[in-house]
């Protein structure tokens, strides 16, 4: 488990994954799948710690990646398009959503999987119905939104800006709560359904009411930006990525003053996003940048039968950009 009797993280293993920098991973049961500045999206299978392939449709960086259960896997770029995928088999494109005219910066799925929110440097929300591919909402905004996520009900959603974030009622439409925190936002995570935790250029996780907009804990122990936050099934452990090069794991309480640090590893390098899974043994995995380069596109999915089934290394990787999991 991710959580050890004692209260460990450790390393599983690493892959040089990507030629260019991290930009966005998921999970969903036995599969990873990891986004580059490269414009390819890696597949893996975490039963095995193998290799299943590349694929390759975007024209720009992935910006951002979601499974939706285990059937359907979603992509967003900055070639201003949205792909949804079938998961298994050939890893077909299924749909390409095009109306945005900007870079997407970010996606969320609607917990029920029928609707998805896009907001992009278009300075626009999109919401798309996923059983159409078509557009049912545009929301014109005063500025640009990087990230945007429901909450665990879906009846609620939070657009981020640089510096602020914006709570929308889903049945008026409306902005309910702003809350401004002066530092530029990199992460947002509901931790209850009235609670978010916002990760920044601040060492401390700030967590708060969308319903007073007030600041209501601070999780301290990070010693540079937050970069990344998952919260793990069941609502009782948050997971905390920083350019500290650590992983902390934090135990939630509905008394937010008992939460606290049960655990950390450092990764020894700069995390740049994060994931979880839950097959079976836990498995916590980070991706880190220390190398770019560019690399040859093509328009169909990549990978030989060696390439697919390759096993991934187990020991660390210096050079590169990596996938690194912990349990």
């Amino acid at each position: 488990d991710l959580i050890s009797a004692d209260q460990r993280i450790r390393s599983k293993f690493h892959e040089k994954a990507h030629s260019g920098c991290l930009k966005a991973l998921t999970c969903s049961g036995q599969y990873l799948a990891s986004g580059s500045t490269d414009e390819t999206i890696k597949l893996y299978n975490l039963q095995d710690h193998t290799e299943i392939g590349t694929l390759v449709q975007h024209e720009g960086t992935i910006t951002d990646l979601l499974f939706f259960g285990s059937s359907h896997l979603v992509s967003a770029s900055e070639d201003q398009t949205i792909c949804i995928w079938g998961c298994g088999g050939n890893w077909d494109c299924l749909h390409v959503l095009k109306g945005h005219k900007g870079k997407i910066n970010a996606i969320s799925i609607h917990p029920s999987g029928k609707l998805a929110l896009s907001v992009s440097k278009d300075k626009t929300l999109r919401m798309w119905n996923l059983l159409t591919g078509r557009i049912s909402y545009v929301n014109n905004l005063k500025q640009v939104a990087e990230l945007v996520v429901w909450n665990p009900v879906g009846d609620q959603y939070v657009i981020a800006y640089e510096t602020s974030v914006s709570v929308y009622d889903v049945q008026s439409g409306s902005v309910t709560q702003n809350i401004s925190i002066g530092k530029h936002i990199n992460a947002i995570q509901y931790v209850q359904e009235k609670i978010l935790a916002i990760g920044s250029e601040f060492p401390a996780i700030q967590l708060y009411s969308v319903t007073t907009g007030k600041c209501l804990q601070k999780l301290e122990g990070h010693t540079n930006r937050v970069k990344a936050l998952v919260m793990a099934p069941g609502n009782t452990f948050l997971f905390s990525a920083s350019s500290d090069g650590t992983i902390r794991a934090w135990k939630m309480s509905e008394n937010l003053a008992e939460c606290s640090c049960v655990s950390q590893v450092d990764t020894k390098s700069r995390p740049t996003c994060m994931t979880l899974s839950s097959l079976g043994v836990k498995v916590d995995l980070t991706a880190s940048n220390a190398q770019q380069s560019d690399e040859s596109k093509s328009s169909k999915v990549k990978g030989d039968s060696k390439s697919r089934k390759r096993k991934l290394e187990q020991k660390s990787e210096t050079e590169g950009t990596h996938v690194s999991c912990s349990d």
